[in-house]
């Protein structure tokens, strides 16, 4: 039910400047060792991406968007199509800080007969990745985005999203950095100044 991740790298990382597949720490690059991670958690693990180069000897699935230049739903749509469990956790190939044990969580909190979208709020906001989705919400993105509609938020909202309280993820992260991602050349400069174990 909960044997598959989605790590989404696709993008077209224009405020980072270069490909964010290509970030590096501590000698290693990102993407790969968040991989490293998830394969602790997850048996199947699908990246889309438009550049396979990366993932090299990994033991992933690389996909591409089937309805591209449609955002990130589209990857979501893809990695969805492939992922053998019925829900998948979805992930960024920022992001760096996966965190085990608030997916464990989610999954605990994930109903039978839920649409597919289980997530938190931060700071008001509906958090898209770090976040699980369910095959059932293939056609409903697939109607979304023929639509011409690309909100992650507004799909979600119109899909039976449900949110973990928002008390338990503050103990799980209290310095609230889950949901932190590198767009910027000042954030992973910062990020990397930090010198934080993921």
């Amino acid at each position: 039910m909960f044997g598959s991740a989605i790590v989404l790298a696709g993008g077209k990382s224009r405020r980072m400047g270069f490909d964010k597949q290509g970030i590096v720490y501590d000698d290693k690059l990102l993407v790969r060792e968040t991989i490293r991670r998830l394969a602790e958690d997850f048996s199947d693990i699908v990246v889309v991406t438009h550049n396979s180069d990366y993932y090299l000897g990994a033991d992933v699935r690389i996909t591409k968007d089937i309805l591209p230049s449609t955002g990130p739903l589209a990857g979501i749509h893809a990695g969805l199509t492939l992922t053998k469990s019925e829900y998948a956790f979805v992930i960024a190939c920022d992001m760096p800080y996966y965190n085990p044990v608030y997916a464990g969580l989610m999954q605990e909190k994930i109903r039978p007969g839920d649409n597919g979208i289980l997530t938190s709020l931060h700071d008001g906001w509906i958090e898209p990745f770090h976040a699980y989705y369910g095959k059932k919400l293939i056609a409903p993105i697939e109607a979304y985005l023929a639509q011409g509609k690309r909100n992650i938020r507004d799909l979600a909202y119109h899909n039976g999203v449900r949110f973990l309280d928002e008390d338990h993820v503050l103990q799980i992260d209290p310095q609230k950095r889950l949901f932190a991602n590198l767009n910027t050349r000042e954030e992973l400069d910062a990020f990397l100044a930090r010198n934080e174990p993921q």
